[in-house]
């Protein structure tokens, strides 16, 4: 018993101890608390990064102060790395980090996303998004910080206003009591009243439209792919394809439907701002090959698209594969990271002797398809309808021409940059 009480104020230190460093975050390179000449690099967890030194270390935070004078608390478990730099590195660039002071004295270092008359929605990226009523906010100031990235500090905002106002889209640079400082895109500073405001929001960045440079969702487009880019689509069971643009103008792919082998190759040329131009060919297995020809109006994010393709079977495999197909389609930007697509297409074949083929005994297939695409980062997901047909429904007697929905998922992916 007396060895145990002996041991007590030693274990009680250990532990103490372990608490005291903070064994979630990773230290790099010689690190000296108090050391005022060294630059450290701090990362959280959340892909911030400051420079500056640290000031204090508890068992559950990190105070730390930035070149530009901010000083800013972090929770351990926040905190990704701290690296001590050397005295020639200098990955400093410039940023503008805001400050929302509470009337009762607390600050917070972020960026604000939306502000209405009544609450504003603030994002300190370290401990993620809160809102406080507008009542309880002093002021939102911008100050100066010195970040390894000021891309974490985002500065385009929209005013929307209540009576029949263009939106005004700039730069947030400070509230204070009830009146929003915005700088327009001519670079005139505004005082603009919050009770004249519908919303005063961050402008999120749009995500890049990626895929069209190949097809809409089945007929090809009149856009091209950039030399060294690399695609991937699966499109519905069994239709997959992979695309590389070997330069601006020419994109070669190649891929499986239903499982079975096809090749492809696509010239592009746009004829101007908003008009773009394809032709190609394509072959399918050794059942049959073909061209085609397309022509797209608009950007990536508008356009309207027009396509031919001309299918013709190898005589010696007789696969009934004899069409030609056109298409109308479109596709609408709808949001930052999505957008609406439709597409409708008419296949046409000559009839078959025997009253039967691929596209049933009617010699000719349409279908209607609509959906929508998300984005994230470089991953794309479609979700559409399509009604097509027609299929004989022969039960009961006589048989009738019907067209039927199908719901499929397709998803891609961009390599690289």
């Amino acid at each position: 018993m007396r060895l145990l009480y002996s041991l007590f104020p030693t274990v009680f230190f250990l532990l103490f101890a372990a608490q005291l460093l903070p064994a979630q975050i990773t230290i790099i390179g010689p690190f000296q608390l108090g050391d005022s000449s060294q630059a450290m690099l701090l990362k959280t967890h959340r892909d911030d990064a400051f420079i500056g030194r640290v000031m204090a270390m508890t068992p559950d935070s990190v105070v730390f102060k930035t070149q530009g004078g901010l000083r800013l608390g972090f929770a351990n478990n926040m905190v990704k790395s701290i690296e001590a730099l050397a005295t020639n590195d200098n990955p400093v660039k410039g940023g503008d980090v805001f400050a929302l002071r509470l009337k009762r004295g607390k600050v917070f270092y972020g960026y604000p996303i939306d502000i209405r008359h009544n609450r504003v929605i603030f994002n300190t990226k370290i401990r993620g998004s809160f809102t406080k009523r507008i009542g309880r906010i002093d002021r939102i100031t911008r100050e100066y910080a010195a970040v390894y990235d000021n891309s974490t500090s985002p500065n385009d905002y929209s005013a929307s206003f209540y009576k029949k106002q263009p939106s005004k889209r700039g730069e947030f640079l400070g509230y204070h009591d009830g009146v929003i400082l915005h700088r327009d895109e001519s670079g005139r500073e505004q005082h603009v009243a919050l009770n004249k405001l519908r919303s005063y929001k961050l402008n999120y960045p749009y995500q890049e439209i990626t895929g069209h440079g190949r097809a809409l969702l089945i007929s090809p487009t009149g856009f091209g792919m950039s030399k060294g880019e690399i695609d991937f689509r699966n499109f519905m069971f069994g239709i997959s394809s992979i695309s590389y643009g070997v330069n601006d103008y020419l994109s070669i792919g190649a891929g499986t439907l239903s499982f079975l082998p096809y090749f492809d190759a696509k010239l592009n040329h746009d004829l101007g701002e908003y008009i773009h131009l394809s032709a190609g060919g394509y072959m399918f297995a050794l059942f049959s090959y073909g061209y085609h020809a397309s022509l797209s109006f608009g950007t990536p994010d508008y356009f309207l698209n027009f396509s031919y393709v001309k299918s013709k079977e190898i005589q010696s495999v007789d696969s009934d594969l004899n069409f030609d197909l056109w298409s109308f389609g479109g596709s609408f930007r709808v949001g930052p990271k999505a957008r609406f697509f439709a597409e409708y297409n008419i296949l046409t074949s000559p009839p078959n002797p025997f009253g039967y083929d691929v596209f049933g005994t009617y010699g000719y297939a349409n279908g209607f398809s609509w959906g929508l695409t998300r984005y994230r980062n470089k991953i794309r997901w479609d979700l559409s309808l399509m009604h097509t047909g027609p299929f004989a429904n022969c039960f009961p007697l006589p048989c009738e021409p019907v067209h039927v929905p199908i719901f499929f998922v397709a998803f891609g992916y961009k390599f690289g940059s």
